[in-house]
């Protein structure tokens, strides 16, 4: 198991000898600007931080970022002067929200696109995450709750030319109300011993 490291959530300054810049400034500014840019203290976005950010005296400071904005950073000791500038650094992160959105359209579109087999019969997976013929491509839950008649059918449905088979997970629990179809001779169904097809 590979266990990433925490980076610092706190931002914390030295001056030249390394001891800490206490009441060090952080001065917040948009980009190649001198146009003042808020930084928060907390994860919400709601209570901008003064700007310049004053450090305690561990020359500490929680500074959140505004996503996707580019800042630029001086840096003063007290006194005001200055310690170093920064330019151009891009405020990034991906919450999860953004992080499955692009694995189902960027990045799991990229490392499972959609196949020759997939084109030729009119089908355009709803969910990239999971690899070709995996039916949660396909829009079924398996959650036990969602009906899955319906994306069950447009899979089983479409003109498939060539020889596929449709796996699903360990635990894939299909709730289906209605008829099934499977018109393809060319389509087969391999399920794991512990899903289950259900009303």
């Amino acid at each position: 198991m590979t266990t990433p490291l925490l980076p610092l959530p706190i931002f914390r300054a030295f001056d030249a000898a390394n001891l800490p810049l206490a009441g060090g400034k952080l001065y917040t500014y948009q980009a190649n600007s001198l146009i003042p840019q808020a930084t928060y203290s907390d994860a919400a976005g709601s209570v901008a931080n003064t700007n310049p950010v004053v450090l305690d005296t561990t020359g500490s400071a929680t500074v959140r970022l505004i996503n996707g904005a580019a800042y630029k950073f001086v840096l003063t000791d007290a006194l005001g002067t200055t310690q170093w500038t920064e330019d151009y650094y891009l405020g990034v992160y991906l919450d999860q929200t953004t992080f499955n959105s692009m694995l189902g359209t960027g990045i799991g579109q990229t490392l499972y696109p959609q196949t020759a087999a997939e084109i030729a019969a009119g089908v355009t997976p709803t969910n990239y995450v999971y690899p070709p013929y995996d039916l949660r491509r396909y829009g079924v839950k398996g959650d036990g709750v969602t009906d899955d008649t319906a994306a069950l059918n447009a899979v089983g449905t479409a003109a498939w030319t060539s020889d596929i088979t449709f796996t699903c997970p360990p635990g894939f629990n299909m709730v289906v109300t209605n008829t099934v179809t499977f018109n393809s001779p060319h389509c087969a169904l391999m399920m794991d011993p512990s899903a289950l097809f259900g009303e």
